[in-house]
């Protein structure tokens, strides 16, 4: 009888030990608080020490659909940086279980790496740990996103012309460009920053597919074409169009209000 009911016990002990292993075995859970980020393509530069892992939480604008991130290490930070650290990446939903992006070694300029969005979450988890050489130091890290938008786009032409905008606050303007063949299209503006003078608007511009959501490469550094800081007389940006479509779209915000002018014009091999 004795035996019988160890018999027992021990089936259901070992019932409970199942479920319990079951529940949160494979959950990520950061040892401390995450800090915040938000998807608005700013570094955030940070130090690593061997062995440390750094957990951020990045939210996105409410509508997106892709996330973006991009870090800068010791590997990989290009001309303009000076960062001591080698890092390994990872993105994992809110549930802190699925991975979007698990381990990843190089993330800088045309490694940065996309995932979609799940579940309409606009929020994700990003661990950083020392990479394979173990080589600790300092890092930067920003993330960025794309969003399915309603838009009333504006038609604009390819040609050696510009044009004159106002853009209000908080304000989206949207172009479609019409154009037939793969072909190097620069797109460059006028704002308060640029060497040209006059323009009271500071703007950033975003290059699309033709569905409005993807993103063009700048073809210069090979980086997304999105929301980008300037590209003027001095520092044109341009991309190479898909000769599977017949159009792109350029998506302009401000952070102060104003004018600016616009021009979209073909780079000649």
């Amino acid at each position: 009888m004795k035996l019988n009911n160890l018999i027992i016990r021990l089936f259901f002990l070992t019932i409970v030990l199942t479920f319990a292993s079951c529940s949160d075995d494979d959950k990520v859970t950061p040892e401390v608080l995450p800090t915040d980020m938000v998807s608005d393509n700013k570094w955030v530069e940070d130090e690593i020490a061997e062995g440390e892992e750094l957990w951020f939480k990045v939210t996105c604008d409410a509508g997106s659909t892709t996330a973006y991130l991009e870090w800068a290490e010791a590997s990989g930070q290009g001309e303009d940086r000076n960062y001591s650290g080698d890092i390994m990446v990872s993105a994992y939903q809110l549930d802190g279980i699925t991975a979007y992006i698990l381990d990843k070694d190089n993330g800088y300029g045309e490694k940065a790496k996309s995932f979609g969005l799940e579940n309409n979450e606009i929020s994700f988890l990003v661990k950083v740990t020392v990479g394979e050489t173990n080589t600790p130091g300092t890092f930067a890290i920003r993330a960025n996103a794309a969003s399915v938008i309603t838009v009333d786009y504006a038609d604009f032409s390819i040609a050696d012309t510009w044009l004159d905008f106002t853009i209000k606050q908080d304000e989206l303007l949207g172009f479609k460009v019409k154009y037939t063949g793969a072909k190097n299209i620069a797109i460059v503006w006028k704002e308060v920053d640029s060497p040209e003078t006059g323009y009271t608007a500071d703007i950033t511009g975003s290059v699309m597919h033709t569905d409005g959501a993807t993103p063009y490469k700048d073809v210069v550094k090979g980086k997304d074409y999105l929301d980008k800081n300037k590209s003027h007389t001095d520092d044109i940006k341009y991309i190479l169009t898909d000769d599977s479509e017949n159009n792109f779209k350029i998506h302009i915000k401000n952070t102060i209000p104003g004018t600016f002018a616009l021009k979209v014009y073909e780079i000649a091999e």
